[in-house]
């Protein structure tokens, strides 16, 4: 909701130097995991998609083993 309220916000700052007569948002929610998989459910539902995976070694997979700070490559999870 925060977020909404930011954007309402500035679109509020913004209309005092436009000439804006309406303004018009549309809230929606998608749930991209039951998109994805529309029989998902439980502890599965739960767990999403990085379930058992070390939080580092995550990062070391996505960077391709190389550190997103100094550029060492080969990195290993210790």
């Amino acid at each position: 909701m925060h977020g909404v309220l930011t954007v309402e916000t500035w679109v509020n700052k913004l209309c005092q130097y436009a000439r804006v007569t309406s303004l018009a948002m549309e809230l929606v929610k998608f749930d991209t995991q039951k998109m994805e998989n529309p029989e998902i459910s439980g502890i599965e539902y739960q767990q999403g998609t990085l379930s058992g995976y070390d939080i580092r070694e995550y990062l070391l997979e996505k960077f391709n083993r190389e550190c997103a700070y100094c550029g060492a490559k080969e990195v290993k999870n210790v």
